[in-house]
């Protein structure tokens, strides 16, 4: 005797169940994965500060570890949230404005090691006013973004607002540190930047979930990656 079949409601409705617990499950991988990686590259670039004797590499490898412990920290926070979700349902909009928190730290430790690293191939110091303008411009940013996702202003004018604080914000370091030097490395790892945090700012238009995604994502490349690569670069295992 044939089992009756199931209405299409109900088999729509399990298909949807499906996705949505796929998606969840991805969701859950990419903030384990930043963490793992985030840890993985704290440890690899503490052990490379401890061993280098070169004070320069010394202080990229000490700033690159602080800012893979930060994140992690928040991102212990994050998968706690996540693991602890009920009944699935993650609250992404209070991830989203918990991670402003882990930037304003962050963000201004990432900018010291870039201008270290572009200032070490030039053979040039950094000024503080240098260093402090960047630092007001990325909070500028960053604090623009910040209004836009707590609704005070819009998330266009957000967005906007952010895009010129961050064209500012490379610019200077363009202007100080990249235009007129012969160093490839230095315009490769500029490059590097300004693509990777522009992106943070497309990503700020998106949904709630896909903006952890990618988030997530794009955390893993601006801080574990580009860590990784300062590493591979400065102790000769990648040469530019």
């Amino acid at each position: 005797m044939e089992s009756p079949q199931k209405p299409a409601t109900q088999l729509k409705a399990v298909e949807n169940n499906k996705i949505v617990s796929t998606k969840f499950d991805f969701v859950k991988f990419t903030f384990y994965f930043t963490y793992v990686l985030l840890i993985t590259t704290g440890t690899i670039t503490l052990v490379e500060a401890l061993a280098t004797k070169n004070p320069t590499i010394r202080h990229i490898m000490n700033l690159e570890t602080c800012i893979s412990i930060i994140a992690g920290y928040f991102y212990s926070q994050f998968v706690n949230k996540v693991t602890t979700a009920n009944g699935g349902v993650i609250d992404y909009k209070d991830i989203n404005e918990t991670r402003y928190n882990d930037w304003f730290i962050t963000t201004p430790l990432m900018l010291l090691a870039l201008m270290i690293a572009l200032s070490y191939n030039n053979k040039q110091s950094i000024h503080i006013g240098t260093y402090v303008s960047a630092v007001l411009l990325n909070f500028g940013m960053l604090y623009t973004g910040y209004l836009g996702d707590k609704g005070t202003i819009s998330k266009t004018t957000g967005c906007v607002a952010g895009f010129a604080f961050f064209a500012a914000l490379f610019a200077l370091i363009y202007f100080t540190f990249v235009k007129g030097s012969s160093n490839t490395f230095n315009f490769l790892l500029l490059s590097i930047y300004v693509v990777i945090w522009g992106l943070y700012g497309f990503v700020y238009l998106l949904d709630e979930e896909n903006k952890n995604i990618m988030y997530n994502i794009l955390d893993v490349t601006a801080k574990c990656f580009v860590g990784l690569g300062f590493w591979a670069y400065f102790t000769k295992i990648l040469v530019a």
